[in-house]
């Protein structure tokens, strides 16, 4: 199953066919492996065109958490992103 549309081929985050960036294969292991999600990689494409490659991502965080930047690295990489507890 995962994030596939049957019989097209289509999945719903292009390029990304993990649990991490799929909000769908994510809600899936949630219910058939009973893995909550802690976060899930938002992606954004270079002028909403996937073939343009991907602009930016950053996690996004279950509530009440937030995505904190870390200080160093790229800001458009969600590897310098982390989820931390708490609104503010």
């Amino acid at each position: 199953a995962g994030g596939l549309v049957r019989g097209t081929g289509i999945r719903s985050v292009p390029g990304f066919e993990d649990a991490e960036h799929d909000m769908l294969m994510a809600l899936v292991r949630w219910v058939e492996q009973k893995q909550a999600p802690d976060q899930i990689i938002g992606t954004k494409y270079k002028n909403d065109t996937v073939s343009e490659g991907v602009l930016r991502q950053r996690p996004i965080c279950n509530y009440p958490n937030r995505a904190v930047y870390n200080g160093s690295g790229d800001v458009d990489d969600a590897r310098s992103w982390k989820c931390v507890k708490g609104l503010q």
